[in-house]
């Protein structure tokens, strides 16, 4: 069923696009094979969350690779023209409580104007930085810090 009356699309939809472009990426239809997103439903609404997404270290500048996943995002988002949009940042824990709240509010900064850029409106973005507090895994190791760092779209209700 739709997930809200407003949305032309549901969940559902949402989620079997971003399966049918992970498979593109796995066909190597795409320069970044690594251009997975995962699609869940929550709460809130539609989250979208960019496994690993890569910044420059210590900073809010995307490497070079990752704006096909952006423009992956942008295709979904598009879906959805008349919804919010919560884009939050979330790092690994380093030991630096405030310079990791800063960096990750960055780069959810950088990720909302890489899409205005793209053509979303601006007045329908809304960043936050959550820094270290919301871990997935375990930030002992580096791999779980790997999976911590990254950024989640969601589509508002």
């Amino acid at each position: 069923g739709r997930f809200n009356p407003a949305w032309p699309y549901s969940y559902e939809e949402i989620a079997s696009y971003e399966k049918k472009e992970k498979l593109k990426s796995e066909k190597g239809d795409k320069v970044n094979s690594e251009a997975n997103i995962e699609v869940e439903n929550t709460a809130a609404g539609i989250k979208l969350t960019i496994p690993n997404l890569q910044f420059e270290p210590d900073s809010a500048m995307l490497v070079k690779g990752e704006y096909s996943r952006i423009d992956d995002i942008y295709e979904i988002l598009k879906m959805v023209p008349q919804a919010q949009i919560l884009i939050e940042g979330h790092t690994a824990k380093t030991g630096n409580d405030k310079g990791e709240m800063n960096l990750s509010v960055e780069r959810a900064k950088s990720i909302a104007q890489e899409l205005v850029k793209r053509g979303i409106k601006e007045g329908r973005l809304i960043c936050k930085g959550s820094g270290s507090t919301k871990p997935i895994a375990d930030n002992s190791t580096a791999e779980g810090k790997k999976i911590n760092r990254r950024v989640e779209i969601t589509i508002l209700k």
